[in-house]
């Protein structure tokens, strides 16, 4: 099981960013989100086209309040069950059991929008299983995995319901 660490460097608290500036300061299996650009906690995943992922990135607000930082934590407890880069611009999308959606906007310009880090487990404690997703200026992602990753992958992840 992977830890989500979600880091709104809005808000950033400086021993927490020190300790998750670089892998070898993450304990083992975690995983963390920095979410660099506008984001909000949706009712629910835009459909699976460019028109409404790029609707749902224009009504995300430009400002951060206190609120939208209590609707992020309420998702604290919640299993992630979908996972979506969006289908024109590398919008990062997080579906909860709740049916709720963080969703990330994909495109900051010259700047990176979100970044995800995932550490090797305990049980896998081998230094080149790390795995870093990036979201590139001008909206691309990046990916760096293992050696032993196979490539041939769906772009949207959805774990099987029990």
């Amino acid at each position: 099981m992977l830890t989500l660490y979600i880091d709104d460097s809005l808000f950033p608290d400086k021993e927490a960013r020190d300790r998750f500036s670089h892998y070898q300061n993450l304990r083992p299996g975690e995983c963390w989100l920095m979410l660099e650009h506008k984001w909000a906690v949706l009712d629910a995943m835009p459909f699976a086209d460019a028109e409404h992922e790029q609707a749902a990135a224009d009504s995300l607000p430009e400002a951060i309040t206190y609120s939208h930082l209590g609707e992020l934590a309420s998702l604290h407890d919640q299993s992630i069950v979908a996972i979506r880069l969006g289908i024109a611009v590398g919008h990062l999308m997080l579906q909860f059991d709740s049916g709720r959606c963080l969703f990330i906007h994909g495109d900051h310009g010259m700047y990176e929008a979100w970044e995800i880090r995932v550490t090797p487990t305990r049980e896998h404690p081998d230094p080149e299983k790390r795995w870093l997703l990036v979201n590139i200026p001008g909206g691309d992602v990046a990916i760096w995995t293992p050696d032993d990753f196979d490539p041939n992958f769906d772009t949207e992840w959805q774990r099987p319901h029990e």
